[in-house]
This record gives structure tokens, C-alpha cells and sequence, in this order.
């Protein structure tokens, strides 16, 4: 008897926890990406094919893809410099759109990270 009425509380607790631990992968993967981007980008050099809010937003890709996280339609990755020499800075800011996995618990919609960090070279 006791376990009919505590079952539909422990497999929401489970279902609960399993949404959870998908969003929170998501948010990790989406914020180390920004990280990485921005990484990427500032560590180019001054006489470099590729400037850093290009090589950054290939990273972005690419470090998505090799997490299992597509950046397809629903993602969007803006890098842009800002700031003037010895004060110049790249920002990247990736918008996600997330899918639940059982769609059980509330989630947020879209995950948001932004990185900004100083160019190595100032030029």
C-alpha cells in the first residue's frame, strides 16, 4: 500500500533528476564553448589569415559539434572585438536553443553564455 501511494513521487524525483543533470550538461558544454572561442580568438596573431571573431566562431562550432551539440538553427554565436590597444577585448556570446529531454520539469527555452578576454597582442 505504502508503495503505491510513494512510486508516482520517486519516478517524478528520478525524472526530475535525469531533466536536470541533460540541462546542466547543456549549460556546461555551451559556457566551456564560449570559453574556448574566446580563448581561440585572442591567441591569434597580428599577421594571422584569420582574424579572432572568425576564429573564435569556428571554435564555438566545432568544440559544439565534438560535445554532441549540434549548433544548427537554433544556435546563434556572435564574436566581436571591443575596446581600443592596450584595452582590447573579445567577446563571445552563444544563444542556445535548448530541447528538453523528457520535457517533464519546466526548463529554460534558450541557454546564453558569454566569455570576454583580453587579446594577448594588443595591435
Amino acid at each position: 500500500m505504502e508503495f503505491a501511494v510513494l512510486l508516482p513521487a520517486f519516478i517524478a524525483l528520478l525524472l526530475g533528476i535525469a531533466e536536470y543533470g541533460w540541462l546542466f550538461f547543456h549549460e556546461v558544454v555551451v559556457a566551456n564553448a564560449a570559453r574556448e572561442g574566446a580563448r581561440t580568438g585572442v591567441t591569434r596573431a597580428p599577421d594571422d589569415a584569420e582574424d579572432g571573431p572568425t576564429a573564435a566562431a569556428a571554435r564555438v562550432s566545432q568544440y559544439l559539434a565534438a560535445s554532441g551539440l549540434a549548433c544548427a538553427a537554433g544556435c546563434t554565436v556572435d564574436a566581436r572585438d571591443s575596446g581600443a590597444s592596450p584595452e582590447r577585448m573579445l567577446e563571445v556570446e552563444i544563444a542556445y536553443a535548448y530541447a528538453p529531454l523528457l520535457g517533464f520539469v519546466p526548463t529554460p527555452a534558450e541557454l546564453r553564455a558569454l566569455s570576454s578576454m583580453r587579446y594577448e597582442v594588443q595591435y
